[in-house]
C-alpha cells in the first residue's frame, strides 16, 4: 500500500516522465508529449533472383568506388581557394593553371589508389560518374570542360557514350539507378562499419 507521501514515476511512451506524490494525484493527468529518436530502417523488395543478384552487384560496385568520389570532392574544395584566385586571371593563364591543378588531383587519386583505380570496370566507371555529381555538386563534363576545355570533354562524353554512359546527366536520388544508390549510400555509408549496417532485403 502507498502511503500520501510516498513518490511515484508515471511513465508513458511519447510522453515526458512525471514524479509526483501519491496525494497530489487528481483523477486527470497531462503529460508533455516528446520525440522519440530511432535509426531508421531501409526496407528494399526484392522481386526476383536477378534482381537480388542486380542489387547485389551494384552494391559492391558503389562500395568499391564511393571513397574515390568522397576523395575527388575533398580535393576539388582543398584547392577551392587557389582555383577562385586563378578564376581572376587571363583565359590562357586560367586554362594552364586549371590544368596544374586538375594534374595534381589526378596524381592524388592515383596515388593513394593506384592501379584499383585503372582496374575499374564500366560499370564501376559509371557509377563513379553519378558519384562524383553527388559530392560536387558538377557533373563530370562540367569538371572536364572546366579543367581541360570544352574539347577534352567533348572528346570524353563522345567516348563515354560509346560505353553506354552520360557525363552531361545529373544525380537525381528519386529515380532510377540513382535512387538506388543513395539508398546502398544512406544505409551503409550513414554508419562507421559497413559490415554492422546491410540494408534490409525484402522477397515480394
Amino acid at each position: 500500500m502507498f502511503k500520501p507521501g510516498d513518490l511515484i514515476t508515471i511513465s508513458y511512451i511519447g510522453y515526458e516522465k512525471k514524479k509526483l506524490s501519491i496525494s497530489s494525484i487528481s483523477d486527470t493527468l497531462f503529460l508533455n508529449t516528446i520525440s522519440i529518436p530511432f535509426e531508421s530502417i531501409s526496407v528494399l523488395g526484392i522481386k526476383t533472383n536477378k534482381q537480388r543478384k542486380w542489387f547485389t552487384k551494384l552494391e559492391r560496385d558503389v562500395i568499391k568506388v564511393y571513397p574515390y568520389a568522397k576523395m575527388t570532392a575533398k580535393l576539388l574544395d582543398d584547392y577551392s581557394t587557389v582555383l577562385d584566385s586563378i578564376n581572376t586571371l587571363s583565359y590562357f593563364k586560367k586554362r594552364k593553371g586549371k590544368k596544374v591543378i586538375f594534374q595534381k588531383i589526378e596524381s592524388s587519386l592515383i596515388s593513394k589508389y593506384g592501379s584499383r583505380i585503372k582496374k575499374m570496370k564500366r560499370s564501376q566507371g559509371r557509377i563513379l560518374i553519378r558519384l562524383i555529381d553527388r559530392e560536387t555538386g558538377y557533373t563530370s563534363y562540367q569538371i572536364i570542360k572546366d579543367f581541360r576545355g570544352l574539347f577534352n570533354a567533348s572528346f570524353w562524353q563522345i567516348t563515354a557514350r560509346i560505353f553506354n554512359h552520360n557525363l552531361k546527366s545529373s544525380y537525381d536520388p528519386k529515380t532510377g539507378e540513382d535512387k538506388m544508390i543513395e539508398h546502398i549510400i544512406r544505409t551503409i555509408f550513414s554508419k562507421k562499419s559497413i559490415k554492422k549496417n546491410r540494408p534490409i532485403l525484402r522477397e515480394n
